[in-house]
Formats: C-alpha cells, structure tokens, sequence
C-alpha cells in the first residue's frame, strides 16, 4: 500500500479507495498551515469544548490525528469550522483554501 501523504502512514486501501474522506484530507493540507506552537492551544479548545477527553489529547500525536478525532465525533461542520481558521493565519489569506472551506460549507448547509 502507498501512502497518501509522505512520512504520514495514511495509505490507500489495496482496492484504490482511501480510508481518509476527502475532506479529512483536505483538513490534513490545512493542519499543515497551522504552526506547531498554535497546535496545543487548539488541543487546549478542543479539550475546553469537551470534544475530546484529556486521554484522547495525550495520545495525539500530530494535527492529522486531532482532525481525524474531530470528524469522527463528527465535530467539524458549518458551526466550528471558525476553529480552523481561527488556529491558522494564513487560511483566511488563502483564496483557494477560504473557497474549499465555503463550498464544504455549503454543501453541510444544503445537505
């Protein structure tokens, strides 16, 4: 199996499908923009909004893991994704970014 993203060990499943959906991925581009200082404070929030357990911050091991927690306990939508542009200077600056970020918007919106 490849990975999807080097040094990660996200890989593709042997039948081509990714176990990460598209918007897990898209976040893992968008964790990348946010600085390594800026992520315990992020864990931090999280922690404060009880979206995770204390547990579950110790066991992060990179921002690809907390954004994977995050969706699964299906805490990212129309309502908190402020949490990711509030955590990353540079998204609101990243025309190609805000636009992803407004159509993902949309879509959870209308659906």
């Amino acid at each position: 199996m490849r990975e999807i993203f080097d040094e990660t060990g996200v890989s593709w499943q042997p039948d081509g499908a990714s176990y990460f959906s598209s918007f897990r991925c898209f976040l893992h581009g968008v964790s990348r923009l946010i600085s390594q200082e800026m992520l315990p404070r992020l864990k931090d929030y999280c922690c404060l909004q009880q979206i995770l357990t204390p547990r579950d911050c110790d066991e992060i091991e990179d921002s690809l893991d907390l954004f994977s927690m995050l969706e699964e306990k299906d805490c990212i939508g129309p309502m908190n994704i402020n949490l990711i542009k509030d955590f990353s200077p540079w998204i609101p600056k990243n025309k190609a970014i805000m636009d992803c970020i407004d159509k993902y918007e949309m879509f959870k919106v209308n659906n």
